[in-house]
Formats: C-alpha cells, structure tokens, sequence
C-alpha cells in the first residue's frame, strides 16, 4: 500500500474458502487487522469497485456511483453504522438488491413485483429473492431460465477437460521485461496441434549470466 500498486480483491480463487466478494472483504479485514490495521474500511470497499474498474480502464463507466456510469450496484440493509463498515459485514441474508445498468436482477420477493413473466423465485439466505436472467432475442443466452442455467454450469463443471477438447482452447501468457510467450493449443479433424512461440531468449541467456551459468 506504501507503494501506492493498486490492489482489487477477486471472488475466483479458493485459499480464503469465502464464496463471494462480501466474503472476500472480510478476509481482507482480518488479514489487515492482524497486520496492525493498514487497510481502512473504504480502501477495502475500493478494492472491488473503483480500484479494480480503473484498473482494466472501465473507469468512465463502472466502479463509481456517478451521473454517466452504468447503475451496477447491490443494495444491502444497512446496520447505522459507516457505510463501509456495513458494506464489508454484510452477508447473503442482508442483501436487498442487485441491479445491472440500472435494471434489477435480483431482489427480494416484497420489493419487485412476483407477477412480471420474467422474473423467477428463488431462495437465498432463508429470503425468497425474485431473479431475472432474461436477454433480447438477439442475445445468445435469450430465453435461458434458472434452472437450464444451473443445469448447463453444473454440466459444463463436470465435463471441463472433454469439452475443453472438443471446443479447442488458446492461451496467451504476457512475459516480462517486453518479452512473450504465446502458447496456443488447437483441435482439428481428430488431431490435436500444438504451436508454441517463445521470444525470452535474450531474457533467459542474461538470467543465466546473472546466476553465474
């Protein structure tokens, strides 16, 4: 933090156990209060809003509650204590709403009306919640529901490496010091083709003289 390297917190990953980012935000906090408390509650906040936005350049249009950003936000039951502060010891069951570019996605049963077609019921945190996954029918994903939506994850899940396969995948990896190392891996008409292009090899050849190879 001394260094002023910005910092965003992620939900993708295990080592935490947490399952998403209000969890995240709390392991953050003790990680910090162990540390004798270097990280505030709003820089914590930041970490998954403003800093992570400007950080792959989405600032003009997420990540900042301002007149022209996209409206992308959670709305939480607040506890009257600073807003940060509740933001980061919230859970599930104080979730109110969740809206994308201003629509609402999610929300509890008693604020969003039961009777819209689109909407579908769901129970999260011993709260029903209405969910709304619809697209336009241009949209790949038009017409997909919940329940195909959880079946196609959990299908998807369970059959990563076979359908990695059968789809093909294409890996770039950025190198340092203005060097790349491309790795691609493609299937076609059953067999398999890899190609891999290397450019380090000045890097690695003043590495090893460094080492005293």
């Amino acid at each position: 933090m001394e260094s002023r390297v910005p910092i965003a917190l992620g939900a993708d990953w295990a080592p935490s156990g947490s399952k998403n980012l209000l969890g995240e935000m709390k392991i953050a906090r003790l990680v910090s209060q162990h540390e004798h408390g270097f990280l505030s509650d709003r820089a914590i906040v930041e970490m998954v809003t403003c800093v992570p936005a400007k950080m792959i350049g989405w600032q003009s249009w997420l990540g900042s509650l301002e007149v022209g950003r996209k409206a992308d936000l959670v709305a939480i039951a607040g506890k009257n204590t600073p807003p940060y502060t509740d933001l980061i010891d919230a859970t599930e069951a104080d979730l109110i709403a969740v809206l994308i570019d201003g629509r609402p996605r999610l929300g509890r049963a008693d604020i969003l009306d039961p009777r819209d077609p689109k909407m579908e019921l769901v129970r999260v945190a011993s709260t029903d919640f209405l969910i709304d996954l619809t697209e336009p029918n241009d949209d790949p994903l038009a017409g997909l529901r919940l329940d195909a939506a959880i079946a196609k994850l959990t299908y998807g899940l369970k059959h990563l490496p076979d359908l990695a396969a059968k789809f093909g995948a294409h890996v770039q990896i950025s190198w340092p010091i203005n060097r790349t190392l491309h790795a691609r891996v493609g299937h076609g008409r059953g067999k398999r083709r890899r190609q891999r292009s290397v450019r380090a090899r000045n890097y690695q050849s003043r590495r090893r003289r460094s080492d005293g190879a």
